[in-house]
C-alpha cells in the first residue's frame, strides 16, 4: 500500500502479486489461465458457491483479495487491460470460495462495473446489486462506502438518476466519517455529474 500511495506502480504491482503468491495462488497476471478463470466465473453463474470454506482456504482467499481492490487500479493505471481482466474474474472467483465479506463484495462489484462498461448492463447492475447488498451485510464502512459510490455511478450511467442521489450522497457522508479524502472527490465528481446529467 505504501509504493501504491507513493505512487510507484511497478513495485506497488509486485508486491501485491507477491500477496497473492505467499497466500498460495498463481501470480494474477494475464497468461494461459486467464480464460480458465473467465470460464471459472460463467460457471459460477449456474452453481451454487461452495458452502463453508475451510478455515484455512478462507483465510488464504481473503489475504489475496485484501491485495486485489488496489491491483485491479494499479493495472488499470498502468494501461494493463488484459491483466486488469485477469485480477478481475481470479478475485471474485477467489470470492465465491471464500463467501461473502467486504473483500468479496469489492470483487463482485469490479465485475458488474466491467460489464456495464462493456455494454452488458443488466448482468453487470445485477452483479453491482449483490456486491452492494454484501457489502451492507458486513460491519465495514470502508465496503458500504465503496459499494454506495459505485452503484451511484452505475445508476447515473444507466439513466436511474432518483436513485443514484441517495447512494452518491451518503458513500459521500461515509467518506467523510472515514476521512477518505480520494473517495469525497469521487462521490464530489459523481454528484456533480449526475446533476449535469439531470440539467440536460
Amino acid at each position: 500500500d505504501a509504493w501504491y500511495s507513493v505512487p510507484n506502480n511497478a513495485l506497488a504491482r509486485e508486491h501485491y502479486e507477491r500477496s497473492f503468491e505467499l497466500a498460495g495462488f498463481p501470480k494474477p497476471r494475464f497468461s494461459w489461465r486467464t480464460p480458465i478463470e473467465v470460464l471459472k466465473h460463467v460457471i459460477g453463474r449456474f452453481v451454487a458457491p461452495p458452502r463453508n470454506p475451510r478455515p484455512e482456504l478462507r483465510a488464504r482467499c481473503l489475504a489475496a483479495l485484501r491485495a486485489f481492490d488496489n491491483l485491479s487500479v494499479v493495472c488499470l493505471w498502468s494501461g494493463d487491460r488484459l491483466g486488469l481482466v485477469h485480477v478481475v474474474f481470479a478475485s471474485d472467483n477467489l470470492g465465491r470460495i471464500s463467501g461473502p465479506s467486504p473483500e468479496a463484495a469489492l470483487a463482485r462489484n469490479m465485475v458488474g462495473y466491467s460489464l456495464v462498461l462493456l455494454g452488458l448492463h443488466e448482468i453487470g447492475e445485477r452483479d453491482i446489486r449483490a456486491a452492494h447488498a454484501m457489502a451492507w451485510s458486513q460491519d465495514h464502512l470502508y465496503a458500504r462506502m465503496v459499494l454506495d459510490v459505485f452503484l451511484g455511478l452505475t445508476m447515473t450511467l444507466l439513466g436511474k438518476l432518483d436513485e443514484a442521489f441517495p447512494l452518491l450522497e451518503r458513500g459521500w457522508d461515509l467518506s467523510r466519517m472515514l476521512k477518505g479524502g480520494l473517495w469525497k472527490h469521487r462521490a464530489d465528481f459523481m454528484i456533480g455529474e449526475a446533476n449535469l446529467v439531470t440539467a440536460l
